[in-house]
Parts: C-alpha cells; structure tokens; sequence
C-alpha cells in the first residue's frame, strides 16, 4: 500500500490518475477529488 507522503508528493506534482474502474466505483459512492485531497490533506 502507498505511504501517504507519496501520495501528497503525487498529488502537489499532479501525478495522480484515475483509472476508468476507480472513477467508475468514486461515481457509485459519491467520492469526490476534491474530497480525496482533502483526505490527504493538501
């Protein structure tokens, strides 16, 4: 599993990508971006 300071690195250089299946399963439980940046709190 990803450490969540990589995961900030990604998100600052804006590195993160969603797959189709990730958007598709955000889609079905109203998951948000801006909801996962807060979640790693950028």
């Amino acid at each position: 599993m990803i450490e969540i300071e990589k995961l900030r690195e990604y998100f600052l250089a804006d590195k993160v990508f969603v797959t189709e299946h990730a958007a598709e399963r955000f889609h079905q439980r109203n998951i948000k971006i801006k909801d996962i940046r807060s979640a790693v709190k950028l």
